[in-house]
């Protein structure tokens, strides 16, 4: 990772993540189960569109998986990176549960109804905080760079 040639074409996919001696590996397993996981979920919604309840199984059990490792690694370099990944990947394990009760196993139309309410505002929640956190990380770059600008002339 440290080959000038190797981060040059691949570093946007370890941006931001940590390169201290001992977490290397993990950093490269974190980056390598972002886009595995990801390509096993296509195959499994291709492979086993007749096996609906494989499919909630592997999202559930795969975004668990990633968000122990996560929690247990913390492959970002800031804290509030990792807890950003975090509260995602919990939001992502909470959708992939829902999706018991919008399948065939719940036949009640209220429960349903309800979680579908459930689902937006979880849903919409998640997207505020992630937007909140790009806007508030966007404005504080431009501030950062305008003094160091400023100071520069």
């Amino acid at each position: 990772m440290n080959d000038k040639e190797f981060r040059r074409k691949f570093i946007p996919l370890f941006e931001n993540l940590r390169n201290d001696e001992e977490q290397l590996q993990a950093t490269l397993f974190y980056a390598s189960i972002f886009m595995i996981r990801r390509l096993l979920l296509a195959i499994a919604i291709v492979f086993m569109n007749h096996l609906l309840i494989g499919q909630i199984y592997f999202s559930v059990f795969a975004s668990l998986l990633v968000m122990m490792f996560a929690t247990f690694y913390r492959p970002f370099k800031k804290r509030f990176e990792n807890n950003l990944e975090i509260l995602n990947e919990v939001s992502v394990l909470l959708f992939s549960y829902s999706t018991f009760i919008f399948s065939d196993f719940v036949a009640d139309p209220q429960a349903r109804f309800q979680t579908g309410w459930a689902f937006c505002l979880l849903f919409l929640s998640n997207i505020v905080v992630n937007l909140f956190v790009l806007v508030w990380v966007g404005v504080r770059t431009l501030i950062t760079d305008s003094r160091r600008d400023y100071r520069i002339k």
